[in-house]
């Protein structure tokens, strides 16, 4: 919307945060928000297991991981590609899969949404490894998506389209 208005040519995204500026330029403050990630950014306890969360936090989080997944495919364009992997796999440490699953239920399925974005980055760094446990996670989940968003298909018709899309996105 912002961009509608001409505003986004004028915003750098920082951190959680956006900041008008008076120039164009890079979408993303790289240097200040890569120091902000790795150095001032908690989870919340998100890296022990068992931690329980409220409504809440899954939400923080989210848009948490999706600052990460946003610095990432930005290092990865500039050709830091090592240095988006570590990026990723320092999210993917501050939140355990047990706590906060890649694939997981959330209001308009926005957690799915934006762990395909981090599924994204993880291919544009080259980490195979953490896009292998995003996209398996997903898959698990979208199922369950599907047999809860769509409860007037036939069970048969449901896993058909389930299968199509976990092949397809994932």
């Amino acid at each position: 919307m912002l961009d509608e208005l001409g505003f986004g040519r004028y915003l750098r995204k920082e951190g959680l945060a956006y900041r008008f500026v008076p120039v164009e330029g890079d979408e993303i403050n790289t240097d200040w928000m890569a120091d902000k990630l790795m150095n001032k950014f908690a989870a919340g306890n998100a890296h022990i297991p068992g931690v329980y969360f409220d409504e809440t936090k899954p939400r923080q989080l989210i848009s948490m991981r999706n600052a990460y997944a946003e610095l990432a495919i930005d290092l990865a364009a500039k050709g830091l590609k090592d240095e988006a992997s570590t990026f990723l796999h320092t999210a993917d440490e501050m939140m355990l899969q047990q706590n906060f699953p890649y694939g997981h239920n959330s209001g308009g399925n926005r957690h799915n949404r934006n762990s395909l974005l981090f599924l994204e980055a993880c291919y544009r760094a080259d980490s195979k490894d953490l896009a292998d446990t995003v996209s398996k996670s997903i898959k698990k989940d979208l199922p369950n998506r599907f047999g809860f968003i769509m409860p007037s298909m036939t069970t048969k018709q449901k896993r058909w389209l389930s299968k199509r899309a976990t092949q397809k996105i994932c």
